[in-house]
């Protein structure tokens, strides 16, 4: 977890405040909280989230859905290779349950 303050370049002055974090604030592994952001009681941040805004108490917070970002095409080989390397792996898993 990292918890930092966020300067901005060409602001001279003060540093920046620091996070304010709430109690029982439940904070998973990876999160980051950057900035003079407010933590809120009883928030939870979830694994690997970013948090540059206040959270109020009670919310819960999570990073954004995994998504596809690129699809490269397949031929008919890569799709034969595929279905045997599926067949190989349940194979593999029925072996290892006694199947």
């Amino acid at each position: 977890m990292t918890i930092g303050v966020r300067w901005e370049q060409g602001k001279p002055g003060l540093p920046p405040p620091p996070p304010r974090i709430g109690a029982r604030v439940h904070v998973g592994v990876n999160a980051v909280i950057l900035g003079g952001v407010r933590i809120g009681d009883d928030a939870v941040l979830g694994a690997g989230t970013i948090v540059t805004k206040d959270v109020p108490s009670g919310a819960s917070v999570v990073p954004a859905a995994s998504r596809i970002l690129r699809l490269r095409a397949m031929d008919d080989s890569d799709r034969e290779q595929s279905a045997a390397q599926r067949r190989d792996s349940a194979a593999t898993f029925a072996e290892a349950d006694g199947a």
